[in-house]
């Protein structure tokens, strides 16, 4: 998606930070760490830039990780406004992929 210029997350990063999970595509694990977000796939590690509003975009730590390179990570909320999940573009072809938060 086109950048949207000037947005900022809609909560302190440590909100997002938390396991969640898809029954087919396994653990996602998203960590606050050195001031931002990380996220880990499958043993492969990312960082997280915020992107805009709720959106950050991936860049693998290691260059074998390539899978994960500009993926973006949209985080959604519950009626409560809690971070219930995050629906990642995990294939081109199909719907992003939500991972729902664990308890």
């Amino acid at each position: 998606p086109a950048r949207v210029a000037e947005t900022v997350p809609s909560r302190p990063l440590s909100a997002f930070a938390g396991r969640y999970t898809h029954d087919g595509y396994g653990l996602l694990l998203i960590e606050e760490a050195e001031g931002g977000l990380k996220a880990t796939y499958n043993a492969m590690p990312a960082t997280l830039s915020h992107w805009h509003f709720d959106v950050f975009n991936a860049t693998p730590i290691r260059l074998e990780d390539g899978d994960l390179a500009d993926i973006k990570f949209g985080f959604q909320s519950d009626l409560s406004g809690a971070v219930s999940g995050v629906a990642a573009e995990m294939e081109n072809l199909t719907d992003p992929i939500v991972f729902r938060r664990m308890a």
